[in-house]
């Protein structure tokens, strides 16, 4: 059993299933962030419209997370998730540094 309830590991192997888990894992992004889904559905139904990088870029990374999320429960790995990204919590005051020597010494 998936960590969504009513699939199974068999279900990501039948077209069908998967294209419903996909379904599924698409309304709770739409409820957990309508913003986010309204520009996602812009992007998935014409995705080569001209855009500028940046914001496709965003647009990717914001959307990440809810995947992350989502595969995370998915396959039952939420705790060890939650255990890496408090190490990566833990390392921001250096990346936060780092960002901020780059911008002072080497960006004009």
């Amino acid at each position: 059993m998936l960590g969504v309830p009513g699939y199974t590991f068999g279900d990501l192997h039948d077209p069908e299933r998967l294209a419903s888990l996909y379904e599924r894992f698409c309304e709770e992004v739409e409820a957990t962030d309508p913003a986010l889904w309204h520009t996602w559905e812009a992007y998935r139904s014409a995705p080569d419209a001209p855009r500028p990088p940046i914001v496709l870029s965003n647009l990717l990374v914001a959307m990440a997370s809810h995947v992350s999320r989502f595969v995370a429960r998915l396959f039952h790995a939420q705790p060890s998730a939650d255990a890496l990204s408090a190490i990566t919590r833990n390392q921001d005051d250096l990346f936060r540094f780092k960002v901020d020597f780059v911008r002072r010494r080497v960006l004009p």
